[in-house]
C-alpha cells in the first residue's frame, strides 16, 4: 500500500481528452507548401502509405498550377513531393485551366481537371476534363481527354439514339491514350469564397451554379473591349456585373412604378436564362439612396427577383448624381461582391432631369472610378424634351449615344427595349440556341474509382446544369452517361447531378451513386444500377445542398455495404449549421431506407456540418468502421485565426453510435489552422503503431492526426473470508483487487503503454446506512498504482449488523487512466468510451437456509378496499364529495423461508391523505414512512413489515381520507407492491381500480303547484312557469332540467313558448322544436276523452350553480279555445333534473321531480229572456197554486163581531 501512494506525487498531468485521436502530436504541412485548399487522400503503394494532396502553385507567367502531391511523414512534418502527370492537351490559347480532383483505388489513382475554352466563331462554350490514370507507385498508366469523348462519342451517340428514354449513351473503346509527354497543368487558382459558398472548391473551383456555388471566373470576355487568349490572370474574364439605377422619385405615379419594376423583372430574368456569369445589382434613389440587392445576392435568382416585386417606391427629390456615386462606392466594389476583371455595366432608368442633389453629375461621370463601365440610360416621357434633362441623359450614357441612349414616351412602353438592351449587353452569352447538353458538362468534377472496373466520373454541368455521371468501364472499355430521363432532365436544369458521386456494394449487385444538390431546390441523390436508375433520395429543405457530399460505408467490414451517408452542409436552422443524413441499405431488396441523421450539438450557426464526410477505418479497433465529419466554418464567428472542426462517430452493429465521440478543433490541433475539415480521409497507418490514422486538409496545410490505443482491464476481487458471518460482533475482511490488461495491440507494442491507473473503491454501494469501513471509518478509498503492478491488497471490516443482515454488501470499482508526463513519442492509451469504467462485487452474509442454496420466501398477498367504516361490503367506486374515508385490508402471508428486508409500497392519488395505519396484535411490526409524492399525480408510502426477517403473518389496515378535489383520471388507480431482497425473487402486485364520480345535491321545488286561466275572455295572455333549484354543486357538474310543456290538445294549440331564462350567469336555456313525448303516467289532458291527445314541447336548460330559478315565459292563444275547451282542463307542466351518471352521482334523487297544474276555466253565457218569462209565469203558477192551498184551509173566511166580542171576554175570564 505505501508504494502505492508514493505513486500519487508523480500525477502531474490530466487525463488526455477526446475519443481516441490523439491532438497532442500531430504532423502538419510547412506553410512554404502551396496547399490552398488541397483534397487529401490517403494511399498505399503496397510497401508504404502516402498521402495524395492536391495544391496550386503560383507561377508569373502561367497564373495558378494545379498539383498533385504525394506526402509522407517526416519526424516533425509532413513532407510533400509533386508527381509528374503527363497526357497529350490541345495548344490552343482559348483552353484554360480549372480545378483539381482525385481518387484513388488499390489499383489505380486518377486525376482529372478541368480545361474550358471557348471556340472561335462561336457562342458555345466548352468545359470538360481531362484525367490521368496512375498505377499505385505513381507511374502513368493511361490519359483520357473527357472533352474528346463528349465531343466524338456522346453528341454522335445522342444523334443516333435519340429516341433513347433514359438518356444513355455507349462509348466506343478508343479514347485512352498512351502518355509519353509530361504534363504541366495550368489551374485558375483554387481561391474559393471565404465562407465556403460552394462545395468540392478543390475539385472545380466555380462549378455552373447560379445559386448554390461560385461562379467561373475565366470565360472569355464578350464584345465589351475583351480579347481572347489573353494568359495573364489579371485579363481573364470574371463575368459581367450589371448595376441597376431605378428613379423612385415622387414625380413617378405608382402604376408607373409597377411597369418599371415589371420591366426589370422581365429583362433580369431573360438575362438570367441565357448568361451563367451575369450578376445583377439594383439601387433605387429619391431622397435616400437604398440598395435593393447587391452582386452577391445574385446567387439565388428566385430570391433575387423576388425583391424586385417587394420593392417599395421612395419618393421624393431625383437624386440621380449620388445614386450614380452610391453605385461607384457600394455596387462596383470588391467586398460588396464585385471582381476584378468583371465587364461592368450600369443601366440608368429615369423620368426627368436632377432636382435637389447635392452631387455634381459632371463630376461624378468624370472620376477615375467611373473608368472601363458601361453606362446606358433610358429616359420615360416628355421631360427630356427640355435641353437640360436631354443634355443631363447624354451624359450619363456612354458614346457613343445611338448605342447607350434609349427614350420612350411612357413606362407602358418599356417592354419595347427588352430585345435592343440584351443584345447590347450580352452579346455572346445571350445568343439563342437549344439547350446546352456536353458543352459544358465538366465530366471529371467529382470521381470515383469503384471495384477495379468502373470509373465514375461527375458531369454537372450537362443539359444545362442539370447534370449527370459518366460510367467508364477499363475492361470493357466502354462508357455509359447516366441521368434521368431527357423529359425529367428539362425540369431539372442547374440540378448538378454529378457533384458527388459514389459506388456502393449490394447483395444483388454494384449500385452506382451521385448527387444533385441542387434537384427540386432541396436536393436528391440518384441511385442507379447497372444502366438504369432504381431509385432516389430526396431532400427536404430548400437550399440545404443535400447530396453534395456521399459517404457508403460497410460497417463490418465483410465486402456489402451497409450505410449511406448524404451530406447537406448548408441545411439551415439558425443559420447554415448543416446535417448528415443516414441510409440504411436493406439486404434483400437493396433499397435505401432512411435511418434519420447524425445527431450533434453545433457551436457556430454557421459550421457547414457535412462539408466533408469519410469513412475513417476502425479507429477504435471494436470490429466496426468509424466515420469522420468536417464542419470547416464552425467557431469562425468567434475566432477568425483558427476555426473549423472535425466531427469522429463510432460504428457498432446497428449503425452509427450517437452522439459524436470526439470533435478535433482546430485551435486544439494548431492556432493558425482555418477551414479545418474541409477534406478528410483515413483507414491508414502512417505512425507505424499498428493503429489507423487520420488526415484533415485545411486552408494551406494537411494534417495528420494519430488515434490511440484503446485498452480494456479484467478485474477480480478475492475476499477473504469469501462470507461474513452474521452472528460475528464484526469481521475483519481481505480484498485482493487484481487488473490485467487487455490490449489489441501486439505483445512487442504494448511495452510503450505508459499509464497508470486510478481507481476508488466504494463500500456498501448505494447503502444509505453503510455496514463496512476502512481503517480510517470513511467508506471510500482512492489509490493509484502503475500498469506493471498486478494487483493491491485492501483490508476493511464489517460493522455490527442492527438492521440488514442479509443482503450482500457491495463494493463499487471505479477505474481510470492517467500520465505520469505529457506522451509525445507514443500515443496514450485510453478506455474504451463505450466500455463500462466501474465493476460491482457482491460480499455475502452467511444465510441459513435449511442447507438450501438460497432462501426462498413464499408469500401471498390479499387485500380489498372499503368506503366509509359503516359498510363492510366492497368498495367499487370513489364518489369525490360522498365518501369520506376508503380502507384497505391486507393481508400477507409468507409460508417458505424467512423473507428479508421486506417492504410494501403503496402508490395511490394525490387526493387520498394517509390518515393511519391499524396492523391488528398478532401481526410482527410494521413500520411506515411519510408519504412522499412520486408524481404530480401519485403518492407513494414504504412500509417495513417485520424487519429484517418476515416470516408468518400480517394482518393491517391502512385508511385514508378523500380530499373534496378533482381526480386527474377518470379511475383511480391503488397499487399494493411486495418486495424482498431474497435472490431470484419476484414482486407482489395487485392493483386496485375505481371508478371515480363526482357528487352533488339539487331539490327541485316549484313557487305555485296550479296556474288558473280563465279562456272565457277569448284574449291571449303570457304566464310565467317557474322552477327553482336548490343544492350544492361544488364540482360545478353540469345539470339539467327538462321542463315539459303542453302546447296542444287534439291539434288546437293552447300555449306557445317565448323565452326560458335562468338568473345565474352561465345557465342556457333553449326550447326544442317538435314535439316531446308525454311525460310518465300523464299522457292525456285531466278530464279529457279517450280520444284526446295532449302534445308536449321541450324546454331544456344548463347550469352548474348551486341555485338557479327557470322561468319559461308562455303565451296563451284563447281566441278560439272556448271551442275545444271543456268548463274545466289540467293540463300538467312537468320539469326533471338529469345529469350525465358517468361522471356523477345525485344526491336526494326523490327531489328531482316537480309538477305544476296548469288548469282551463270556461264560463257558461245564459239566455236571460227566456228565464224571465219562464221565472214570471212560474210566479204566477206558484202565487195562484199557494192561493188554492189557502182557500182550502180558510184562511180568507171572516168571524162576526158578536161572536168576536165574546170570545175574547172569555179570554179575560180565564185569565
Amino acid at each position: 500500500m505505501k508504494s502505492l501512494l508514493c505513486l500519487l506525487s508523480l500525477i502531474t498531468v490530466e487525463p488526455l481528452r477526446g475519443f481516441n485521436i490523439d491532438t497532442n502530436k500531430k504532423w502538419m504541412t510547412p506553410h512554404r507548401d502551396h496547399l490552398s485548399w488541397p483534397k487529401v487522400l490517403q494511399h498505399s503503394d503496397g510497401h508504404k502509405a502516402w498521402i495524395l494532396a492536391t495544391s496550386s502553385e503560383v507561377n508569373n507567367q502561367n497564373g495558378m498550377l494545379g498539383r498533385l502531391n504525394k506526402c509522407t511523414l517526416a519526424k516533425e512534418a509532413i513532407k510533400c513531393k509533386e508527381i509528374g502527370l503527363r497526357g497529350n492537351v490541345f495548344k490552343s490559347k482559348n483552353i484554360q485551366d480549372g480545378g483539381i480532383a482525385i481518387t484513388r483505388s488499390a489499383e489505380w489513382i486518377l486525376a482529372c481537371l478541368q480545361k474550358k475554352r471557348r471556340q472561335a466563331f462561336s457562342t458555345v462554350e466548352d468545359l470538360n476534363g481531362i484525367c490521368s490514370l496512375l498505377t499505385p507507385d505513381f507511374q502513368d498508366k493511361a490519359f483520357l481527354n473527357l472533352a474528346n469523348i463528349i465531343e466524338n462519342k456522346l453528341n454522335s451517340s445522342d444523334q443516333s439514339s435519340s429516341s433513347n428514354k433514359d438518356n444513355i449513351n455507349v462509348i466506343e473503346p478508343d479514347d485512352f491514350i498512351s502518355t509519353h509527354n509530361p504534363l504541366g497543368i495550368r489551374s485558375t487558382g483554387n481561391h474559393p469564397r471565404d465562407d465556403l459558398g460552394s462545395k468540392h472548391v478543390n475539385k472545380v473551383e466555380n462549378p455552373p451554379n447560379k445559386e448554390g456555388g461560385h461562379r467561373d471566373e475565366n470565360s472569355d470576355k464578350n464584345n465589351n473591349g475583351y480579347e481572347p487568349g489573353m494568359e495573364d490572370d489579371d485579363d481573364m474574364y470574371a463575368g459581367t456585373e450589371i448595376a441597376i439605377v431605378l428613379d423612385g422619385s415622387g414625380s413617378i405615379e405608382p402604376e408607373d412604378f409597377e411597369r418599371a419594376k415589371a420591366f426589370i423583372y422581365t429583362m433580369m430574368e431573360t438575362v438570367y436564362k441565357k448568361c451563367f456569369e451575369c450578376n445583377f445589382a439594383l439601387v433605387q434613389y429619391g431622397m435616400d439612396i437604398r440598395t435593393e440587392f447587391d452582386l452577391r445576392d445574385s446567387w439565388n435568382t428566385s430570391a433575387t427577383l423576388q425583391k424586385i416585386q417587394n420593392i417599395i417606391q421612395l419618393c421624393n427629390v431625383t437624386r440621380t448624381a449620388s445614386a450614380i456615386q452610391h453605385v461607384l462606392d457600394f455596387i462596383f466594389s470588391e467586398d460588396r461582391g464585385s471582381q476584378k476583371n468583371a465587364v461592368k455595366i450600369m443601366l440608368v432608368l429615369t423620368d426627368g432631369e436632377i432636382f435637389m442633389d447635392p452631387l455634381n453629375l459632371v463630376d461624378v461621370i468624370s472620376s477615375s472610378s467611373m473608368e472601363g463601365i458601361d453606362r446606358y440610360a433610358i429616359g420615360v416621357g416628355n421631360a427630356f424634351n427640355k435641353p437640360k434633362a436631354l443634355d443631363e441623359l447624354r451624359l450619363i450614357a456612354s458614346d457613343p449615344d445611338e448605342a447607350h441612349l434609349f427614350r420612350v414616351t411612357n413606362y407602358s412602353a418599356l417592354d419595347g427595349l427588352l430585345a435592343m438592351l440584351q443584345q447590347k449587353i450580352i452579346p455572346i452569352e445571350g445568343t439563342a440556341g437549344d439547350a446546352m447538353e456536353y458543352e459544358l458538362a465538366q465530366a471529371g468534377f467529382s470521381a470515383q474509382i469503384f471495384n477495379k472496373q468502373d470509373l465514375l466520373l461527375g458531369a454537372v454541368g450537362a443539359f444545362d446544369g442539370s447534370g449527370g455521371v459518366l460510367r467508364y468501364e477499363p475492361v470493357t472499355k466502354t462508357a455509359v452517361f447516366l441521368n434521368e430521363s431527357k423529359d425529367e432532365v428539362k425540369g431539372a436544369q442547374y440540378s448538378y447531378l454529378g457533384y458527388s458521386v459514389a459506388g456502393v456494394n449490394a447483395q444483388d449487385g454494384a449500385l452506382f451513386i451521385s448527387g444533385a444538390p441542387r434537384h427540386s431546390m432541396t436536393g436528391k441523390v440518384l441511385v442507379f444500377q447497372k444502366d438504369h436508375l432504381k431509385e432516389t433520395l430526396q431532400g427536404e429543405q430548400v437550399g440545404s445542398y443535400f447530396g453534395s457530399e456521399l459517404c457508403p460505408v460497410d460497417l463490418d467490414q465483410d465486402g456489402v455495404t451497409d450505410l449511406l451517408l448524404v451530406g447537406a452542409p448548408l441545411y439551415h436552422i439558425h443559420g447554415e449549421e448543416g446535417r448528415v443524413y443516414v441510409y440504411h441499405l436493406e439486404k434483400e431488396s437493396g433499397s435505401f431506407t432512411s435511418a434519420g441523421h447524425l445527431h450533434v450539438q453545433l457551436s457556430s450557426a454557421f459550421a457547414r456540418f457535412g462539408f466533408a464526410l469519410a469513412s475513417v477505418g476502425d479507429i477504435n479497433r471494436d470490429g466496426y468502421v468509424d466515420i469522420a465529419v468536417g464542419a470547416p466554418l464552425e467557431d469562425q464567428l468567434s475566432s477568425s485565426s483558427a476555426f473549423g472542426s472535425v466531427y469522429i462517430f463510432n460504428g457498432n452493429h446497428d449503425g452509427i453510435r450517437s452522439p459524436f465521440s470526439q470533435r478535433i478543433r482546430a485551435v486544439d490541433v494548431s492556432p493558425r489552422l482555418q477551414y479545418f475539415g474541409q477534406s478528410i480521409d483515413g483507414g491508414f497507418d502512417f505512425t507505424a503503431d499498428g493503429l489507423t490514422d487520420i488526415t484533415v486538409g485545411s486552408l494551406g496545410n494537411v494534417v495528420v492526426l494519430r488515434s490511440r490505443p484503446i485498452i480494456n482491464f479484467n478485474i477480480t476481487m478475492k475476499f477473504t473470508p469469501e462470507e461474513i458471518l452474521v452472528l460475528d460482533n464484526s469481521s475483519t475482511i481481505t480484498a485482493e483487487l487484481c487488473f490485467s490488461i487487455i490490449s489489441p495491440l501486439e505483445a512487442s507494442q504494448q511495452g510503450s503503454l505508459h499509464s497508470h491507473i486510478r481507481y476508488t473503491v466504494d463500500l456498501d454501494w448505494k447503502m444509505q446506512k453503510k455496514r463496512a469501513q476502512f481503517e480510517d471509518q470513511k467508506t471510500s478509498l482512492s489509490e493509484v498504482f502503475a500498469n506493471n503492478s498486478t494487483c493491491s491488497e485492501l483490508q476493511f471490516y464489517v460493522l455490527p449488523c442492527d438492521y440488514n443482515c442479509f443482503s450482500s454488501i457491495t463494493l463499487k470499482v471505479n477505474y481510470q487512466l492517467h500520465y505520469e508526463t505529457e506522451i509525445v513519442d507514443h500515443a496514450a492509451p485510453m478506455l474504451d468510451r463505450y466500455g463500462e469504467s466501474n465493476v460491482y462485487f457482491q460480499l455475502p452474509y452467511k444465510k441459513d437456509c435449511n442447507s438450501k442454496p438460497t432462501c426462498a420466501a413464499n408469500l401471498t398477498l390479499k387485500s380489498q378496499l372499503h368506503c366509509d367504516s359503516h359498510t363492510s361490503s366492497a368498495c367499487p367506486e370513489l364518489v369525490v364529495g360522498h365518501t369520506k374515508e376508503l380502507t384497505l385490508n391486507i393481508s400477507l402471508t409468507n409460508s417458505g423461508d424467512d423473507s428479508y428486508l421486506t417492504t410494501l409500497v403503496l402508490m395511490y392519488p394525490t387526493n387520498l391523505q394517509f390518515k393511519k395505519m391499524i396492523p391488528e396484535p398478532s401481526s410482527p411490526a410494521i413500520r411506515c414512512g411519510p408519504p412522499k409524492p412520486s408524481s404530480t399525480s401519485f403518492s407513494s408510502m414504504d412500509c417495513g413489515i417485520g424487519h429484517p426477517t418476515f416470516k408468518a403473518t400480517a394482518n393491517f389496515s391502512v385508511i385514508w381520507q378523500l380530499d373534496k378535489t378533482l381526480v386527474p383520471y377518470k379511475f383511480a388507480n391503488i397499487t399494493v407492491t411486495i418486495t424482498n431482497i431474497n435472490e431470484d425473487s419476484k414482486s407482489l402486485i395487485k392493483e386496485h381500480v375505481l371508478y371515480v364520480r363526482y357528487a352533488f345535491s339539487a331539490v327541485l321545488t316549484k313557487p305555485t303547484s296550479i296556474i288558473y286561466v280563465n279562456v272565457s275572455q277569448g284574449i291571449s295572455k303570457n304566464r310565467e312557469i317557474q322552477f327553482n333549484i336548490n343544492g350544492e354543486n361544488s364540482f360545478r357538474a353540469p345539470i339539467e332540467l327538462q321542463i315539459l310543456v303542453p302546447i296542444s290538445i287534439q291539434g288546437h294549440n293552447v300555449t306557445s313558448i317565448r323565452n326560458a331564462t335562468g338568473k345565474q350567469l352561465g345557465t342556457e336555456c333553449r326550447h326544442l322544436s317538435g314535439w316531446a313525448p308525454p311525460p310518465p303516467g300523464r299522457p292525456r289532458a285531466a278530464g279529457a276523452q279517450v280520444s284526446e291527445e295532449v302534445k308536449y314541447q321541450c324546454v331544456h336548460c344548463v347550469f352548474t350553480a348551486d341555485r338557479e330559478t327557470i322561468t319559461v315565459i308562455a303565451e296563451l292563444p284563447l281566441t278560439d279555445s272556448h271551442k275545444f275547451l271543456k268548463a274545466r282542463t289540467d293540463l300538467l307542466v312537468t320539469g326533471e333534473i338529469t345529469f350525465d351518471r358517468r361522471w356523477y352521482v345525485g344526491l336526494k334523487e326523490e327531489n328531482h321531480k316537480a309538477e305544476i297544474t296548469l288548469v282551463f276555466l270556461k264560463e257558461q253565457k245564459l239566455q236571460i229572456l227566456p228565464i224571465v218569462i219562464g221565472s214570471t209565469i212560474g210566479g204566477f203558477l206558484l202565487l195562484a197554486f199557494i192561493i188554492v192551498i189557502l182557500c182550502k184551509c180558510g184562511f180568507f173566511k171572516r168571524k162576526d163581531p158578536t161572536q168576536m166580542k165574546e170570545d175574547m171576554l172569555s179570554e179575560d175570564k180565564a185569565d
